[in-house]
């Protein structure tokens, strides 16, 4: 199933759809490494997801009051080679924690939980 096992570059076909893990170790005439592993997912093309590999900051430190960039970085494996589908990739940013002081600012764009007492009866 490998190719060129003991290179620097070696390959494999995924014969069936599924996880494979791939482990690595390389060693000198007196040391070995410790075992790295990657874990790839074969299947059809059109039935993978898009997969978010970073997301960076445009500024190291951001100061109160001042805007900065993230952007994404993405790989569609079923626009790659092999299926080419170039479909199109939509992005859904969301805040999902704020510092303890953003919460007064955040509180006007909440909606309250409405609370029923108990019914007579």
């Amino acid at each position: 199933m490998l190719v060129d096992e003991h290179s620097a570059i070696a390959s494999f076909l995924a014969d069936v759809a599924g996880e494979y893990v791939v482990q690595l170790v390389v060693s000198n005439s007196v040391l070995v490494s410790t075992p790295v592993m990657v874990k790839v997912t074969s299947g059809p093309c059109g039935a993978r997801a898009p997969v978010v590999n970073a997301i960076q900051i445009d500024k190291q430190s951001v100061i109160v009051g001042t805007t900065f960039q993230l952007t994404a970085g993405v790989n569609d494996p079923d626009n790659g080679a092999g299926c080419n589908l170039n479909q199109t990739l939509s992005y859904d940013w969301k805040v999902v924690r704020l510092p303890r002081a953003a919460g007064a600012t955040q509180q006007r764009h909440r909606r309250e939980p409405e609370h029923h007492g108990r019914r007579p009866g």
